[in-house]
This record gives C-alpha cells, structure tokens and sequence, in this order.
C-alpha cells in the first residue's frame, strides 16, 4: 500500500479516516477490504469507519461511508460533524 492522503477526525467520541476520491485515487483496491485495514488500530491508523468524498454528476461530490469491519454503510450524522 502505497501513500494515499488522508484526514482523521473526531465526533461525538467517533473517528473517522476521510479520503477525497475525486481522483479515483483508490481504483486499484478492494474498498472493503481497504476500509477494514485500515481501521485497525496499533497496527494502521485506526478508525470507527472510513468516509469517502467521491464524484457526483448532481453535486460537488458524494460520500460513501465503510465501518471498521469493511461494510458499506449509511452517512453516520457524527461523521459529518
């Protein structure tokens, strides 16, 4: 795995790895199986979950949000904050 940039923020005791990936800078992995990575704590970053900024043909962008164990899920509100 390669350097791909990356925000970690906090919410309501939650944290969360943000990627913009306008770029499609994640097109050559396994979002899943990239998510549940690098959640885990003391051996990546670690994380609740990771959100994702990505293209839109309506909007600047949308999000698409994994949890910790690699499953896609709905936008958490903490993670918005």
């Amino acid at each position: 795995m390669g350097k791909i940039p990356f925000s970690k923020l906090n919410g309501c005791g939650n944290d969360f790895i943000i990627l913009d990936n306008r770029k499609d800078i994640l097109k050559n992995f396994c979002i899943s199986e990239f998510a549940k990575k690098v959640c885990k704590r003391k051996t990546f970053v670690g994380a609740d979950g990771v959100m994702l900024l990505e293209k839109s043909h309506i909007a600047d962008f949308k999000m698409r949000y994994f949890n910790s164990d690699g499953s896609e899920g709905e936008i958490l509100h903490d993670a918005w904050r």
